[in-house]
């Protein structure tokens, strides 16, 4: 059981390295025998077997990235290789016997992590941007796609990164007065788990009205299932009311592959017993079939039971009205931008020089986001590569709702 991986450039002493946080159980290399476990962020162990040297030690915890050993021909191995299994927690450390196979599934960065800078975050606290020096700080690691969530419940959204199923997120000091969230890292102040799959997007919302923010990942799958009993292809949500590991809680289709998905409160909706705002879900669908391209937005919001699944409850509509320029795509972004406690929505576009990324975006009125002209002046912030980051980065209220603000990493 299990995986064996070698071939082409692996070879013998090829490093290898650790895709997820590992706490190392047991480490034993010998040319008769060659055996490396750890205990996963998910309750899970690995089992990594022919290694021929390793740095690590018991008790050790090694994160994203770093090197967990050589590829060997150590034990009963015929040729350089290595062998690894994602086992149960039902088994006796360093007793190989005992250990049930439940997924080959790799854990590993093989057979080097990628070299890429840890993304830099730019976050302002205004529309349009009137800060020189916005919030700038690193954090996360290259090819990772950068998040932000209220992870702790304080009203203040923080950073994080999501990479094939490894959610990392940082839980920042509330800061009424202060400048947002902290610097942050992959230590003990950020929650490290693992949740969806490696093709999945994440998604994040408050499901249920509790205060703080969960996770969810949005994956392409075909109907015909129960949670998709329409037939083709659609857009798969599986949803945890938690920011933690763990089983799906919420499971449906909403929108088609090559769809944007969206989460927001878009009508108002409040959970009856906590007086606190439920996200809904939504896609924004590009639509390059008529003479003018267009992103056609479908949007919708929870209702009894969340059964977020068919149709939109918002009036589909297009925004913006201009059409996009032959040259750009808009890319969608939403948030609360007037504290008017509705998601309103907005588009990003590359300047004609490509050199600038243009935020063009509409607030939502008093009952629901509407089509409609924008309501700022377009502005530029960041470049045409960077990854959109808005949300509430400090307590600022207005009419007693948190408003968001804009921010990239690049």
């Amino acid at each position: 059981m299990g995986l064996d991986i070698a071939g082409g450039d692996v070879g013998r002493g090829t490093p290898f390295y650790a895709g997820q946080t590992i706490t190392i159980t047991s480490v034993l290399i010998t040319p008769s025998d060659s055996k490396i476990e750890g205990l996963l962020s998910d309750g899970n162990y690995l089992m990594i077997l022919h290694a021929q040297s390793s740095p690590v030690v018991v008790g050790q915890t090694v994160s994203w990235g770093q090197q967990l050993g050589a590829v060997g021909e150590y034990g009963l191995a015929i040729g350089s290789h290595i062998h690894f299994q994602i086992m149960s927690p039902a088994h006796t450390v360093g007793a190989e016997q005992d250990w049930t196979d439940i997924s080959p599934l790799a854990e590993l960065l093989w057979p080097a992590p990628p070299q890429v800078a840890t993304p830099s975050w730019y976050l302002n606290y205004n529309i349009p941007p009137s800060n020189p020096n916005p919030l700038i700080f690193n954090y996360g690691f290259g090819g990772a796609i950068p998040i932000v969530g209220d992870w702790c419940g304080n009203g203040i959204k923080s950073n994080g990164v999501f990479s094939a199923g490894h959610w990392y997120l940082y839980c920042g000091p509330r800061q009424d007065t202060g400048s947002g969230p902290g610097p942050g890292n992959l230590g003990p102040n950020a929650f490290d788990f693992l949740y969806g799959a490696t093709t999945d997007m994440p998604v994040v919302g408050d499901w249920t009205g509790k205060g703080y923010d969960s996770i969810g990942v949005v994956g392409i799958t075909f109907g015909g299932i129960p949670a998709c009993p329409q037939q083709g292809w659609q857009l798969e949500w599986r949803l945890r009311n938690s920011n933690t590991s763990g089983g799906i809680d919420y499971d449906f289709c909403y929108g088609v592959p090559g769809d944007w998905p969206l989460v927001g409160n878009w009508t108002g909706v409040v959970n009856r017993v906590t007086q606190l705002y439920i996200d809904g879900v939504g896609v924004a669908r590009p639509n390059r079939a008529t003479p003018t391209p267009s992103l056609d937005w479908y949007l919708k919001a929870p209702v009894s039971g969340h059964a977020w699944g068919g149709t939109a409850d918002v009036a589909p509509f297009t925004y913006p009205s201009q059409p996009m320029p032959a040259f750009a795509a808009d890319i969608p972004v939403v948030g609360d931008w007037s504290g008017v406690c509705r998601t309103g929505i907005g588009v990003v576009r590359p300047g004609s020089d490509y050199g600038t990324l243009n935020w063009l975006l509409r607030s939502a009125d008093a009952t629901s986001v509407s089509p409609g002209p924008p309501t700022f002046s377009t502005f530029a912030f960041g470049n045409p590569t960077d990854s959109r980051v808005p949300g509430a980065w400090r307590l600022g209220y207005f009419a007693n709702c948190l408003y968001d603000r804009i921010g990239v990493a690049q």
